[in-house]
This record gives C-alpha cells, structure tokens and sequence, in this order.
C-alpha cells in the first residue's frame, strides 16, 4: 500500500491518496483500455469531463482489481489548456490506479508536462515525448509516439524493447493514430504512410495486437499479415483463435461521449474489418491476459453490454 500527496513548494499539500499494487500467482492479469477522450472538443469541457468519470467509474466498478489503465492519446481537446487538463484528470479512480497514456495529435505539445512514462527510448518523438514501454507480468507493452514518421526509429525503440525482455509471452503496441479504421481518419495520408511503413514492422517482430485510437470509431481487424488478411485461423469449441498467423488492430471510440466520426463507405474499410462500429455512445475494452491468451471484450457504458469480444490462445509450441 502506497500513500501521496501533492506539495506547491511554499507548505500547501493536498489531501494523501493512496493505491495498493496487485500481485498474482499464476501471473493472470487484467487492463483497461480508453480511447480517446479529448475534453473540450463536445458539447462543453465540463460535460466532456463528466462522461469521461462516468466512463472511468463504471470500468473500475466492473473491473476493481484492474491492475492499470491504458489511454490512447487524445486526453484534451487544446494541449495547454488547464480547464481541459483538470477535466480529465477530475475522476477520483485516476488517484488509486496506474495510468499509460499515449501521446496523442491534440495533446502533443504538452504531453510530457502531464506525464511522467517509463522507459523512454529517445526515438520515435521530440519535444512531444518519444516512443517508450514497460512490461507487467507476461508481457511487454511498446508505446509508440505517432506524431513521428519515422518508421526506422520506431523500429529500433521496438527491437531495444525486446531485446531487454526477450522472455515476453506477449507483444503488444499502444499507437494514438489508427492504422485501420473506418471514420474520418481512415484514408488520411500519414495514416496511410504509418501503415505502409509499420505494419511490415509488427509482421517482422511478432506482435500480437496494436491498441489505437484518433479515429472516434469502434474497429477490429481480423488477423493481418502483410496488410493481407490471413485466411487459415484454427478455432476452438470456445471459438477462440488458435496460434493465429499475424497481428490483430483494434481501434478504441470515444470514451468521454465527448465527439464522434461519421463512417467511411463500406468499400473503405471492409477489406480488413471483422467489426466496424459508430455506436455513437461512450465505450471501453478490458483486456483480460493469462500466460497463453489474450482477451479483448469492448463494453457499452450505457448498459454494460458487450459490443465485441475476440480471444487468442497460444498453445506452449507457439509461445
């Protein structure tokens, strides 16, 4: 149990927050995933802020013993914009848990005033922070700044991420813009251009799923391999993929209610979609991983149903 509290230099404190560390046996573990919030870009920075608590609190209340949370860039509207800072840092769960945050477009020119990451590996960014990860029990997680272009740096932050945890069941990359969606983003140069350049990358370096946002949209792909989809998957009674061939993306809407996009022609996105979604309602993904698995189950707020759930099992020869 750890316990804090804020200071201004000149003797005024906050009041002391505390949160406990989870420790598992069988290494099992679970996190929540947030796609983009961007307080102030709805109907008002105070609206926005109160769904985005609305979002959080229900996720926690499902989910207590959630080991910590994933954002996926976007978290205001104005990078330096306090009232929208404020706002999204208002949900009092985000006192008693971890928080990952990705850099998102919006918030880049002030992302590192907010938050502190691990790991960072001086490549992928600038002044906007650069490419950083961090593992949890079994697996290894690679935050990568999108902002940048540079496909050869993102490369070498990966391979230096693996190198120092080569005994990583799972891989997973954390990216703010999407590299398959269906909204407004979808066909978007530097989108485009990161896909061209990255997914090559993930295929080379064995990644199992990439959690993005900036497209306000629900997505997931079906596994991919060289921007191809793979066709051969081998499933379960459960109906869970088996050692699937390839990398799965999935894009996270908006967790705040805060803004949505409108969805591309079908002919856009179809190709690579298994699900493809404008809900128009605020969402959240809990990830669930075991040593061989990997669950992603997307949930409405509104009424806790579920919108989506795929699994990954890997048997021992394929971990």
């Amino acid at each position: 149990l750890y316990s804090y509290r804020f200071g201004d230099g000149h003797g005024v404190w906050s009041e002391i927050y505390t949160f406990r560390t989870q420790a598992t046996e069988d290494g099992d573990f679970n996190f929540l995933f947030f796609g983009d919030q961007q307080i102030g870009a709805g109907d008002g920075t105070q609206i926005d802020a109160d769904g985005w608590d609305r979002t959080v609190t229900t996720a926690t209340e499902m989910f207590p013993d959630t080991d910590f949370l994933v954002s996926s860039g976007d978290q205001v509207n104005r990078a330096y914009n306090r009232k929208q800072y404020a706002g999204w840092f208002s949900p009092e769960e985000l006192t008693t848990y971890p928080i990952m945050p990705i850099v998102g477009n919006h918030d880049a020119a002030s992302f590192a005033d907010y938050f502190n990451v691990p790991n960072e590996t001086g490549l992928g960014g600038d002044s906007e922070g650069s490419d950083y990860y961090f593992t949890y029990e079994n697996t290894l997680f690679m935050a990568l700044n999108s902002q940048s272009s540079d496909i050869a740096e993102h490369k070498e932050a990966m391979e230096l991420a693996i190198a120092a945890n080569p005994d990583a069941t799972h891989r997973i990359v954390l990216l703010h813009k999407s590299l398959y969606s269906s909204a407004d983003h979808a066909l978007d140069e530097d989108v485009l251009a990161l896909r061209a350049g990255l997914v090559p990358v993930f295929d080379e370096l064995d990644i199992d799923a990439v959690l993005m946002g900036h497209d306000h949209v629900y997505v997931r792909t079906y596994q991919m391999e060289g921007d191809r989809v793979v066709n051969e998957i081998t499933y379960n009674e459960e109906e869970e993929a088996v050692n699937p061939d390839g990398t799965v993306y999935l894009t996270g809407n908006s967790a705040s209610d805060s803004k949505y996009y409108e969805m591309q022609e079908p002919a856009v996105y179809e190709r690579y979609s298994a699900v493809a979604l404008q809900l128009e309602e605020p969402t959240y993904m809990n990830v669930e991983v075991t040593d061989d698995s990997l669950i992603f189950t997307t949930y409405k707020i509104s009424d806790l149903s579920v919108v989506d759930e795929y699994s990954i099992v890997k048997t021992k020869d394929k971990k």
